[in-house]
Parts: C-alpha cells; structure tokens; sequence
C-alpha cells in the first residue's frame, strides 16, 4: 500500500505527475518524481503517449534506514505520503520506489493483456508489481496470504487481482477487470 500517482507522457517525455487527489482532480507532483525517477533509466517509446499508474512505496530494508533518523515513525505509506506532499525536496526521497502497474489512455492499442502491460513497464524500466499468472482461482486466498508472509520487498496490506484479458474503448483507453483483497490482521 502506498501513495497512487500517476505519471503522463507525451511522445515519451514526463508531462505530468499527479497524485489521485480528491479522485478527480490530483496534485501536481512531477517535480518530485522526477527527484524519486532520477537514477532509473526510463525509456518509453518515443511514440508514447499516455500515463502510467504506480504506487510510491518504501522497501522494508529502506524503511529500517529511515527509521533510525525518524524514530516516531511508525507507517511507511504515511511517511510516504508525507515526503511527496512536503513543500521542500527533501534527501530522502531516495528512499522512494516508484512501482508501476497500470497504463492509461494508449492510443495506439497496443496491448492485448495485463501481461503484456507489465513486460512493457519492466522493458521501459520501470520497478513493477509481482505479477504472476494463474489459470484456477481455487486456492487464491492461501496464495495471497503465502506472499503476505513471504520476503517481498515491500509491506502488503493487500493485492489486486486482475483478470488478464483488457479491453479498449473510446473514453478511457484501457478498461480492467480487477478485484481487491485485503489481507486479515494480525
């Protein structure tokens, strides 16, 4: 879990990087994504133009680091959202993954799957979600509570699954079929 924003491009270069806001109008963060971006080699196509949905989130290991000079912390995501919505730029934005999931409004209709979405993320050079493909939803909640449990880099409070098939329309661009899980607490 961790703070959504979205980043738009045109013709493959940042525009725009906005948070989800009130859910209609976000907050111009790019300045800020490009501080948390700026050692990552993103290349989309020079064609590109569209957004691309992540979440910022704060690994486990980087999460240790920040504690010991911020000993009242207690929440990764709200620490998170604190260092995005600051007015300064502060040093440890470092600290700061940006994980992607989603593409919006391709044009081009390029894709004709989740998976195909997430390949086209990872080859940008973009960090993305644990995406795994399964046939059977039998045993989904054991599988969901196994990866809560595992060494993932980042702290879950739940997933989103996604059936693989998108869809296009002339509004939106991608449409996707996805349901949330919340894990049980401890």
């Amino acid at each position: 879990d961790g703070l959504t924003m979205t980043l738009y491009y045109t013709d493959g270069k940042l525009d725009k990087a906005v948070t989800r806001g009130n859910g209609k109008v976000g907050i111009d963060k790019t300045y800020k994504m490009k501080k948390v971006l700026e050692n990552k080699n993103i290349q989309l196509p020079e064609h590109f133009t569209g957004g691309i949905r992540g979440e910022l989130l704060i690994s486990k290991s980087n999460w240790e680091i920040l504690k010991t000079n911020n000993p009242d912390a207690n929440n990764s995501r709200n620490f998170a959202a604190g260092l995005v919505n600051r007015d300064d730029n502060p040093e440890e934005l470092k600290y700061l993954d940006f994980v992607t999931y989603k593409v919006l409004g391709d044009t081009e209709r390029r894709f004709k799957s989740k998976s195909e979405i997430v390949q086209f993320l990872k080859d940008s050079g973009f960090d993305t979600i644990y995406n795994i493909k399964v046939k059977i939803l039998n045993d989904w909640q054991q599988w969901a509570e196994n990866l809560y449990k595992s060494d993932y880099p980042y702290q879950l409070d739940g997933l989103v699954m996604s059936l693989e098939d998108i869809r296009y329309n002339d509004r939106d661009g991608i449409e996707y079929t996805e349901f949330a899980y919340k894990f049980s607490s401890e």
